[in-house]
């Protein structure tokens, strides 16, 4: 019986070589990353400098073109990929910046909320938790009103400036 499969959410690491960053693409593949450089003369007279890398994979050794995404698999080996089936399969994930919430504040806040049966204050997922809604609204009101209240402030006073100068126009 055939079956569908989806692939699972997995996060990878990849570098695409496009021949000016061979330093960095060898410095990523700690080693199962060989350049090789060669000279070829197209039209007999002129000569062309250029270099091709093998990879070290699984399944053996691999060439990779320039273009081609240099993948870091989830057992720690590298393979070469065509940029539009990269570009299919995968998408990149932008870093974010996230201020870091002080633990008891949060502990704090989830406590301030009622436990409703079958809803959890946050679900742990090691490196990270995710609160409810409930008890992030509090920690946030606790927390950033301060902030909020002053942003408030200079946002009325920008206000009332710009009514100010509409008033003596």
């Amino acid at each position: 019986m055939i079956k569908k499969y989806r692939r699972k959410p997995v996060i990878l690491e990849a570098i695409q070589w496009t021949g000016d960053n061979t330093d960095e693409v060898l410095d990523f593949g700690q080693g199962k990353i060989k350049c090789k450089q060669y000279k070829y003369c197209p039209n007999g007279k002129d000569i062309i400098y250029d270099k091709e890398l093998y990879i070290e994979t699984l399944e053996g050794k691999l060439r990779a073109s320039k273009g081609d995404y240099i993948i870091k698999g989830v057992k720690g080996e590298f393979y070469p990929c065509k940029p539009d089936v990269f570009e299919k399969i995968y998408e990149e994930i932008k870093e974010r910046k996230v201020d870091v919430i002080n633990e008891k504040a949060v502990i704090d806040a989830v406590n301030e909320v009622k436990h409703e049966e079958g809803y959890p204050y946050f679900v742990d997922f090691g490196d990270f938790a995710i609160l409810n809604k409930d008890a992030f609204l509090v920690y946030l009101r606790k927390h950033y009103s301060e902030m909020l209240t002053d942003e408030l402030e200079n946002l009325r006073c920008k206000i009332k400036k710009i009514k100010e100068i509409l008033e003596n126009e």
